[in-house]
């Protein structure tokens, strides 16, 4: 096997950890935001107990299987957040670099995508989409693509490696070009300011026209999110996040009320929606067009 091919496969597992430890991150952020609490004090502790956790207690991942999902010191069951975000956190590093490799669109989609899981983390326990996390959002967004937009070629970068000639052939650059995605190049993320204010007024307008017509049927943190999302990737790219979420949301409601899980007044958050949308999108979605 070639050398080079043995180089990136030794990459996937320091990936996966530092995916995983930037999950263990997110799972107590998921947990500090909505109650106001410090992200840095303080230290990590057991919610139940209070005890500050040692080195063994916060490998990310494996400590809970370790403990077997309980607190070392009382016992107590410990939240399955904590290893499913650090797990999706780990994976998602792996899959995003198989599909930009080592380049400033990882960069750009690595940070979207842990927001993103962070928000879908929060609005699944609390059904709130915090304005600290969507605000900020749409700043950021508009920065990174005035980052972007001053890098000469940036927005076509391709993944400079790949584990396999067949993976290559079958996954980077192929799901974005435009024989996958015949007349769809209008939905492609696109990075300049111009598209970034723009995906601003689109996103979050799309969703204020919704929100206020459902009249309390949905909040106004998807509509924040749904306007940072656009300012990341642009208004094309937005809509497609916003009508992709739309779909899942309604596969998976129609779902939960036939096995009797909600009923139809029962209201169902919509940021994990967006969320799984987003990541699809940047997995599998179409390169900007030139």
């Amino acid at each position: 096997m070639d050398m080079y091919l043995v180089d990136v496969y030794l990459l996937f597992p320091l990936l996966f950890l530092f995916g995983a430890a930037w999950g263990s991150f997110l799972g107590a952020a998921a947990y500090r935001i909505p109650r106001r609490l410090s992200l840095v004090k303080p230290r990590s502790h057991c919610t139940s107990c209070r005890r500050q956790l040692q080195p063994l207690d916060l490998i990310p991942v494996f400590s809970f299987f370790i403990r077997r999902g309980r607190c070392a010191y009382c016992g107590n069951p410990l939240s399955w957040r904590y290893p499913l975000v650090e797990a999706a956190a780990g994976l998602l590093a792996v899959v995003v670099f198989l599909r930009y490799g080592l380049s400033w669109l990882f960069a750009v989609y690595i940070i979207m995508a842990y927001w993103a899981l962070l928000l879908a983390t929060i609005d699944i326990e609390h059904q709130r989409l915090p304005d600290v996390l969507t605000l900020p959002g749409i700043l950021v967004g508009f920065l990174f693509n005035i980052i972007l937009y001053l890098q000469s070629g940036v927005v076509h970068v391709t993944a400079r490696m790949s584990v396999a000639p067949t993976w290559h052939l079958s996954w980077l650059g192929n799901s974005g070009s435009s024989v996958f995605w015949p007349g769809w190049e209008v939905c492609a993320p696109v990075f300049s300011p111009w598209h970034s204010l723009l995906g601003i007024v689109v996103g979050g307008g799309i969703l204020t026209l919704i929100a206020s017509a459902a009249r309390g049927g949905m909040g106004w943190g998807d509509v924040k999110y749904l306007a940072a999302v656009g300012a990341f990737i642009g208004p094309g790219a937005a809509g497609l996040v916003l009508f992709l979420g739309a779909l899942i949301g309604s596969l998976v409601g129609i779902a939960m009320m036939l096995l009797g899980r909600v009923n139809r007044r029962q209201p169902i958050p919509f940021g994990p929606f967006l969320t799984a949308a987003l990541i699809l999108l940047i997995i599998f979605g179409p390169y900007a067009a030139a």
